[in-house]
């Protein structure tokens, strides 16, 4: 079937049932804007099917931007096995950035930050006794450097071993 509209709209409308797109290739949708609106469910399936398969979003050169909820109030659910994101220009505005009005919450397993060559850099605009907080509820905290350790504080600062008959050893050899 071809269809073709020089100067106005085509509108396929299923009152009951469904409108399938099947092809043995490939499926083009081309235009400024394609809008895909969702039933009185709200879910849009994209490959909800049982097969093994690639989804591609800006698969060709040119700037591409995805744009999840630009108004702010929804979510973004990631359920994977494995996540894996690349940027792959290495410029000062390529910056993954999580930022949010409430928590942001890593949890559940190990979480490992390999900076490469750069520098991890935690900072803190709180002002509260626990800016910064780092706890090992079941285990021990190891900081391992090549060259020197520092920490600095303005206030008065403590290294407790709260434990019974425990001690605090720093040496220097």
């Amino acid at each position: 079937i071809n269809l073709l509209s020089d100067v106005g709209g085509i509108t396929a409308t299923a009152t009951t049932g469904n409108i399938s797109l099947d092809a043995a290739q490939i499926v083009t949708l081309t235009g400024p804007t394609i809008t895909l609106n969702s039933d009185a469910s709200g879910t849009i399936n994209i490959d909800n099917d049982a097969g093994a398969s690639t989804i591609q979003i800006g698969s060709t050169s040119g700037a591409k931007s995805i744009n999840i909820d630009t108004n702010s109030s929804g979510s973004l659910d990631v359920d994977v096995g494995k996540l894996d994101m690349r940027m792959g220009l290495a410029t000062t505005t390529n910056v993954l950035s999580l930022a949010g009005a409430t928590d942001i919450k890593l949890s559940n397993k190990n979480l490992s930050v390999d900076t490469g060559t750069g520098t991890l850099s935690l900072t803190s605009n709180n002002t509260g006794a626990t800016a910064i907080d780092i706890n090992a509820s079941n285990g021990s905290v190891d900081i391992d450097a090549e060259n020197s350790v520092t920490v600095d504080a303005k206030v008065d600062s403590n290294f407790t071993v709260a434990g019974s008959g425990q001690s605090l050893t720093l040496s220097a050899t």
